[in-house]
């Protein structure tokens, strides 16, 4: 069922807290302490398990695709951030995001947004992100086989020595739509995925696995339908698209 964690309800003295507001085509939004908000289907509750701690924090989750086994989990720590998640979408085993970790060497992050596209089909998928000012993003379309793992982060600080400066910045992963990930494999800090493409089993995608675009100019955002494989992963094949329907011809092994 739909676990709402008692760090939502802290006693304070001055908090009002805000019934479920259940509308005719089942859409909750409960209103929380601090300013934190969740807005999902109550059809969908016994998929959902979410932590919000914080303030001014957004969960947002659309209407769930019919069929789903899966459980969405979603613990964020922080402040004006959003988690939302798209209609239809589908989750056999487990979709897990982390944004933000309340333990003594963290603390809240800020404006941090996770945003999931429509029609987006996972198998088992970890998404984390622990520093403030990011965004991870998977557009419309995309199929995510097991073991995934998203990590828009390196946990921790790596210094320069001689300045004492942060060297290992965080900013954004974006997965543009259609793209389909195979099983196993990892999405680092700072990816940017062009649409159409594949990644490969077990392939670890870097910040610098797409830098292969001819001149030092081009950019992924330039490009689409590649195929990345290995540990960093390169492209090893380009102007290729994909289909979800195995049965056109795929299974029979025609065409």
């Amino acid at each position: 069922m739909f676990k709402v964690k008692d760090a939502f309800y802290e006693k304070k003295e001055s908090t009002q807290y805000t019934s479920p507001k259940i509308e005719t085509n089942e859409k909750v939004e409960k209103s929380l302490p601090d300013g934190n908000r969740v807005i999902y289907f109550e059809s969908d509750s016994a998929f959902l398990d979410i932590n919000v701690q914080g303030s001014n924090n957004l969960v947002e989750i659309g209407k769930l695709l019919p069929g789903i086994t899966g459980k969405i989990s979603i613990n964020l720590y922080g402040e004006d951030c959003s988690v939302v998640l798209s209609d239809r979408l589908w989750v056999s085993q487990y979709l897990t995001i982390c944004v933000g970790q309340n333990h003594p060497n963290f603390g809240k992050v800020r404006n941090v947004k996770v945003e999931l596209g429509s029609d987006v089909s996972i198998e088992g998928c970890v998404i984390i992100t622990y520093n403030s000012n990011t965004k991870v993003s998977l557009g419309s379309r995309c199929m995510l086989s097991f073991g995934i793992t998203i990590y828009n982060t390196d946990g921790h600080p790596i210094l320069d020595k001689r300045t004492n400066k942060i060297i290992n910045k965080v900013r954004d992963v974006v997965i543009e739509e259609h793209c389909w990930l195979g099983a196993n494999s990892t999405i680092l800090k700072n990816v940017h995925i062009p649409q159409d493409s594949i990644v490969g089993w077990g392939a670890v995608v870097t910040s610098g696995s797409l830098k292969q675009f001819g001149t030092k100019n081009d950019s992924p955002l330039q490009n689409s339908g590649v195929i990345l494989s290995g540990n960093p992963a390169r492209i090893c094949k380009t102007e290729i698209t994909w289909s979800q329907n195995g049965s056109a011809g795929y299974v029979d092994n025609v065409n």
